[in-house]
């Protein structure tokens, strides 16, 4: 592979990533109403509603979220994103009686 080849490998690489991958999920991953994040979608990208928020799925949507951030994407909307699985998963912790 020549230079021009791996440019333009990561041109396109980039253009998915952020005209397609990172907006389709950033649209429709927010769940206002029980927290966290909403995860199963059907091929038209619509909420299935079999979403469990298992701890495997939300953490992954953060780590995701908190990485773009980091990247410089998203103009902060990304780690106000990760901010909301951060906060949802910490309200389910339950901690147990202080010692």
């Amino acid at each position: 592979m020549n230079r021009e080849e791996i440019l333009t490998i990561k041109t396109e690489i980039h253009n998915h990533l952020t005209r397609e991958l990172l907006p389709f999920w950033t649209t429709r991953i927010k769940d206002s109403k029980n927290g966290g994040f909403v995860t199963h979608f059907d091929k038209d990208g619509m909420d299935t509603g079999e979403d469990e928020k298992s701890l495997i799925a939300q953490t992954r949507s953060i780590y995701t979220l908190a990485s773009a951030h980091r990247a410089g994407y998203g103009q902060g909307k990304y780690a106000e994103l990760a901010k909301h699985g951060i906060d949802f998963l910490l309200g389910k912790i339950d901690i147990g009686p202080r010692r």
